[in-house]
């Protein structure tokens, strides 16, 4: 992914590249309406719905810019987004006071398969001292929940191997006692309930906020 500065004053340009399948020069012109995808098969092997960018199109159209795709079938697509951002006064990001309480390390168990996510995740309470294990899937999880003593666990909905809704559902057939809050990007109040209803003590929305992360560390820490 490259950024730029564009041809004109305050518009920036963003281009985003793979090496990919590529997209046939007639499906190009299809590929940022809804529920399109250049190849089936493909898709249907990583459980997409074709919403991508359509859903990108419509950001950019509503912030005034311009997005095109250039594509070599078996060599991959580059994407081109173009739009105006007015240049601004940096300011200092002001930072989230940490209660006292949790200023001592927390045993933290991250139950989550995108090592992206992972990485965030430590990166936001990095400094914060906590200790945090991380378990790629939920049955991974399940083995180390049971296995050591952790103050909380912030568990994946949607994984590979076992779900955190088939993971929960291990752990509190064994009595696990601990908080245990759910990590999803679906967070519509019906989502919600059902988190809720299957045991979960909360739930944090993707992507991760480091104030979303103590809110839930501290009220662990008040439980106990």
């Amino acid at each position: 992914m490259r950024v730029e500065a564009g041809e004109d004053q305050d518009w920036v340009r963003i281009t985003v590249k793979d090496s990919g399948i590529g997209i046939p020069e007639e499906k190009l012109a299809l590929i940022f309406e809804a529920f399109e995808q250049a190849g089936v098969s493909k898709i249907a092997e990583r459980n997409g719905t074709g919403l991508g960018l359509s859903i990108s199109k419509r950001l950019v159209t509503l912030m005034g810019g311009d997005i095109k795709a250039l594509s070599d079938v078996g060599k991959g697509t580059i994407f081109i987004v173009d739009v105006k951002l007015p240049v601004t006064q940096r300011t200092a990001r002001p930072k989230i006071a940490i209660p006292q309480s949790i200023a001592k390390p927390v045993r933290i168990l991250l139950v989550e398969d995108s090592v992206t996510n992972q990485v965030v995740f430590k990166g936001l309470l990095q400094e914060h001292v906590h200790q945090i294990d991380v378990a790629e899937n939920g049955r991974r999880g399940v083995e180390l929940a049971l296995q050591k003593p952790y103050d909380i666990i912030f568990m994946d909905i949607n994984m590979p191997v076992m779900n955190g809704m088939e993971a929960i559902s291990l752990l509190k057939e064994a009595g696990y006692q601990e908080s245990i809050v759910a990590c999803t990007a679906n967070i519509f109040k019906e989502d919600i309930e059902s988190y809720i209803a299957a045991g979960f003590d909360g739930v944090v929305g993707k992507p991760y906020l480091l104030n979303d992360l103590i809110i839930h560390i501290q009220a662990s820490l008040d439980v106990a």
